[in-house]
């Protein structure tokens, strides 16, 4: 259990792309190049930063996802299924940051697949230079308020496991001058698993707040940067059998995006986490790097835009006891790259996209091991317009994933998507299929998937 418990501190860097929207999920999850309401280049999508909460859209929102989903698998030397049930995304990304669930006892067999979750998101933005009744303009600003909550539910031939909960977040943005914007978001995250057993139990949570600050010197260059506060807590076992720990981590994030003669954006970023925890007499520290950069190039008079992305990570894990003896120790490093193209006309918009990615992670606990795998990513989707209110959308994903080191594992997912969305005067409702196939080629194992997604956006 001490070398679970280690685990559960290296995902602090580790983190997938950020879930699509119902409208790119059903585009073969087009991510890159491709322009949507939470895929903006931009200080609030990319730089995941309140400041830019203000200037992310125009009008006041109000956003719900609903997601539900199905999953079964079934591997040719073990006899009986696996069926899984899932209303949204059980456990956050946020929660993921600091808590890899796959990496316990308890949620190694659980799936936890790039899901969006099921949000409510409320955004009202203040514009008006209306005097108050003591003469004074009062200052553009913005509140949000989020809350998510996701359920997965597990049957197997000989018992049955669940794992979820809330998350709620408030966020603000503030212009304080006419280049300087003030922030701040406080969330809190909680996720309960429940097994068979009386004693297969496990709590996750984690309180969040960012102080947060943008510099905006022209129209064309915006900096920010903030300082993430993290208060990670986890229980496994209960009774005399209860193994616990917390700890604090910060994360430092700058980030910059330009916006050059309407044809160019740039989004760069650059964070560094520590954290720091404490298990009975075992002492557990992190660093981590973080740097991304996400280029995206509209040609002029033409409607071809071009993107990028880079995305490098990598983190140091020790656990150590009271007098200093390394118990574990992790290494892990991550480099995505891709790129591709998306033509947007009046009736119709294409695209596709590649993506590469290679993992590497060398761990210390009696033995040393070193895990080397890469993944290949291939995407293509998109959508017609036979009417000003209606979209229609579809779209492939494939993705091949290889261990080079130690063994040689293998696994092949195919996505099929499909969807439409409707454009009404103060209302956009966006529905999405997905159909995923899984396979582990060594083990012989196949995993189905068939994901049902809604998304409902009033603005006012």
């Amino acid at each position: 259990m001490t070398k679970l418990l280690c685990s559960i501190l290296t995902i602090i860097v580790i983190s997938p792309l950020q879930a699509t929207t119902t409208r790119l999920k059903s585009m073969g999850n087009l991510q890159i190049a491709i322009d949507d309401n939470t895929n903006k280049i931009d200080l609030f999508n990319f730089g995941n930063n309140p400041c830019g909460l203000f200037c992310n859209e125009d009008t006041s929102i109000v956003d719900l996802d609903i997601l539900y989903g199905e999953e079964s698998s079934k591997t040719d030397t073990i006899t009986g299924d696996t069926t899984y049930t899932t209303f949204g995304n059980a456990i956050p990304y946020d929660l993921l940051e600091f808590i890899p669930t796959y990496s316990s006892a308890f949620f190694q067999y659980l799936p936890f697949p790039a899901l969006p979750t099921n949000r409510l998101f409320y955004v009202k933005r203040s514009t008006s230079e209306k005097p108050d009744i003591w003469g004074n303009i009062p200052k553009k600003q913005a509140v949000g308020f989020l809350v998510t909550y996701g359920r997965l539910n597990q049957k197997f031939s000989d018992g049955k496991e669940s794992a979820g909960g809330p998350t709620i977040a408030l966020i603000y943005d503030m212009l304080f001058t006419s280049n300087l914007h003030l922030g701040f978001e406080g969330g809190y995250i909680y996720t309960g698993y429940n097994g068979d057993q009386e004693f297969e139990k496990a709590t996750l949570s984690d309180i969040n707040l960012t102080p947060a600050v943008a510099f905006v010197p022209n129209p064309s260059i915006t900096i920010g940067a903030k300082v993430d506060y993290h208060h990670p807590s986890v229980t496994f076992g209960t009774g005399d059998n209860e193994l616990s720990y917390s700890g604090n981590a910060v994360n430092f994030s700058l980030s910059t995006i330009g916006n050059f003669i309407n044809y160019l954006e740039v989004g760069a970023l650059v964070g560094y986490k520590i954290l720091s925890a404490k298990e009975e007499n075992d002492n557990f520290s992190l660093k981590g790097l973080d740097v991304r950069l996400k280029p995206r190039y509209s040609l002029p008079n033409f409607p071809l835009t071009i993107g990028g992305l880079m995305d490098i990570k990598k983190s140091a894990m020790l656990n150590s006891s009271e007098n200093g003896d390394t118990i574990y120790q992790n290494e892990y490093s991550r480099i995505l790259f891709g790129g591709g193209p998306i033509l947007d006309m009046k009736y119709f918009l294409f695209g596709f996209e590649y993506i590469f990615s290679s993992l590497n992670e060398k761990e210390r606990f009696i033995d040393r091991d070193s895990t080397k795998t890469f993944t290949n990513t291939f995407r293509i989707g998109g959508e017609i317009r036979p009417y000003n209110f209606l979209n229609l959308r579809g779209g492939y994903e494939f993705a091949k994933e290889k261990e080079r080191e130690p063994g040689n594992r293998e696994i092949v997912s195919k996505t099929i998507g499909t969807g439409f969305g409707v454009l009404l005067k103060n209302l956009v409702i966006d529905a999405c299929y997905n159909r995923i196939e899984k396979e582990e080629v060594d083990i012989k194992k196949t995993i189905k998937d068939n994901l049902y997604i809604i998304s409902i956006r009033y603005i006012y």
